[in-house]
């Protein structure tokens, strides 16, 4: 059971990723722009799937976790990880992208770069293999949202997409993590594998293997030995049909923290 509720359950993304989902989406179709291609791929990949909705994290919980210090081995694998997703929601200063590619319908090849510097401060870009696609460009700074095409002029999106301050909320945690980040893993789902040297920053990595019914998925989640915040992970759901050609979706997600100017809005 704890397999299923890792796989089937907890792939789809909490109720905040929802909501960001649909907001953006709502932007993008008012400046005339598609949805954004990860909304398909999701809906593609998930559809089959039972919702479970994980726990929005409040102020509190970020402020009272001690996410960022180095990380003991012997750690309950579930305790790192959460405490890798608080981290990353508390640090104010890093740059992380987001790659996922799939072959289910005309196939999907997205991208989202994500840079934050300042608290409630986010840059979003979002790129899709589609030529209909032109790379969306989204600031989030503090209550305010403002989106464009790439390289093209600022507008104010917020009011026009209804966006309060609970849902900004949720869209700014959704936007900060990658899906490993908000399944719903059980106990003994996770296996330490070691450490392992990404770059010059050492890490510990941990895997997650599962089979439901015919789908197939592993994830490899590295995470900083000496602050405990997520440093990349990888992806992999392979779900085989005897009807159907075989389809994939691979996620990989990695991080680097520090060295970002303060972003400010535009107007």
């Amino acid at each position: 059971m704890a397999g299923k509720d890792a796989l089937a359950g907890g792939a789809l993304r909490r109720a905040g990723a929802v909501s960001m989902m649909i907001l953006f989406s709502g932007i993008c179709l008012s400046a005339q722009d598609k949805p954004l291609g990860d909304i398909a791929r999701e809906s593609r990949a998930e559809k089959s799937q039972a919702p479970h909705a994980a726990k929005v994290l409040t102020d509190d919980d970020i402020a009272g976790s001690s996410a960022v210090a180095p990380v003991n081995p012997t750690a309950d694998p579930i305790v790192v990880l959460n405490k890798a997703r608080i981290g990353v929601l508390h640090d104010t200063n890093h740059t992380c992208v987001l790659e996922s590619t799939g072959n289910s319908g005309p196939g999907w090849n997205d991208r989202r770069t994500l840079e934050v510097s300042g608290a409630g401060r986010l840059h979003i870009t979002l790129r899709s293999k589609s030529p209909t696609n032109d790379p969306i460009e989204y600031l989030i700074v503090e209550n305010q949202v403002f989106d464009r095409r790439l390289g093209g002029p600022w507008e104010r999106a917020d009011a026009k997409a209804g966006v309060d301050a609970k849902s900004l909320a949720e869209i700014e945690q959704a936007a900060l993590l990658p899906q490993v980040f908000k399944f719903g893993f059980s106990a003994g789902d996770l296996k330490f594998l070691g450490g392992e040297t990404l770059g010059v920053t050492p890490t510990l990595r941990y895997q997650y293997q599962g089979h439901v019914y015919n789908m197939d998925r592993t994830i490899d989640v590295w995470i900083g030995a000496n602050d405990g915040l997520p440093r990349k992970t990888e992806m992999l759901t392979v779900t085989r049909d005897t009807i159907t050609a075989t389809t994939t979706w691979s996620e990989s997600f990695s991080c680097t923290y520090g060295g970002n100017d303060i972003i400010k809005a535009p107007m």
